[in-house]
């Protein structure tokens, strides 16, 4: 399957997120604990707000909101990462709970919650600019069948 693969010049360690898995899962040791690279998908969601000052032109504030297909998790972010489109075998992909067509017809909930909570007085005119699927590298790291998932870039935690 091609997929558009997040590019990280630096992963961690399997070693590294196994010893994290341990103490998440609460192994003895981290032999016990089985882990494998597999690919997670996220929506991000560019959005440009505009703030009207008559007489004077609007004001232009971007803003970008992540969505994790996985978990059902969003939040704000900086930018949307880099990436690139890459074949991958389909038993590396996390299988996502959220499609996109779900998350299509959330993205106005979304928005309430994590861009016009910020205004208190005149809201912004929203224009949503475009959604990119990209998928970020995780280690599924499993014991006793609980599963927990560390980012492979930054080390993070998920279950």
């Amino acid at each position: 399957m091609k997929i558009n693969l997040a590019l990280n010049s630096r992963l961690i360690s399997e070693d590294k997120a196994r010893e994290k898995a341990r103490r998440k899962l609460g192994a003895m040791n981290t032999s016990s604990v089985r882990s494998g690279l597999c690919y997670k998908k996220m929506y991000f969601m560019k959005v440009m707000a505009y703030a009207s000052r008559v007489p004077f032109p609007p004001k232009k504030r971007p803003y970008v909101i992540f969505y994790d297909s996985y978990l059902s998790l969003g939040g704000m972010t900086y930018g949307v990462p880099e990436y690139e489109k890459k074949i991958v075998n389909d038993d590396l992909i996390v299988q996502d709970k959220v499609t996109r067509d779900s998350f299509e017809d959330q993205k106005d909930n979304f928005i309430e919650r994590f861009i016009l909570k910020q205004y208190l007085l005149k809201r912004p005119d929203i224009k949503v600019e475009g959604i990119e699927e990209i998928y970020l590298p995780y280690y599924r790291c499993t014991f006793n069948g609980r599963e927990v998932y560390i980012n492979a870039a930054t080390g993070k935690s998920s279950l």
